[in-house]
This record gives structure tokens, C-alpha cells and sequence, in this order.
């Protein structure tokens, strides 16, 4: 989850990501070496609401295994 949108918004603004035509693996590196740029800045949390996927998870789960 992204903890500071404007700050992605005006990141991908000034880059102009959305208009460039990259090739997949290229587009692949930047978006790796982007993640682990915003993970050193502690920008991103991959866990951040883990405990609400896990529990709407397992109520899914038991409604699925009643029927």
C-alpha cells in the first residue's frame, strides 16, 4: 500500500511513465528497482493490512465450506 499517493502522483508526472512505450523487461526493472527505492524509504509496506486479507480470507473460507 502506497502511504504517500501525491507523492507517487507527482513522482509518475515528472517521469511521465504512463506515456512511454518500454518493452516488458524493461519495463519490469524499473518497476523492481522503483519497489525496492520506495522499500528503503519505508514508503511501502507489503504487509501494511495483511490481518484484514487474512481474516476476510478465512470467512470466505467457511462460508465456501458450508455449502
Amino acid at each position: 500500500m502506497v502511504k504517500d499517493p501525491e507523492a507517487l502522483e507527482e513522482f509518475e508526472e515528472s517521469y511521465q511513465i504512463y506515456s512511454q512505450n518500454l518493452e516488458y523487461n524493461k519495463a519490469l526493472k524499473i518497476y523492481s528497482e522503483m519497489w525496492q527505492y520506495a522499500r528503503t524509504l519505508c514508503k511501502i509496506d507489503p504487509l501494511d493490512g495483511i490481518e484484514t486479507d487474512i481474516r476476510i480470507a478465512a470467512i470466505l473460507n467457511k462460508l465456501c465450506l458450508k455449502k
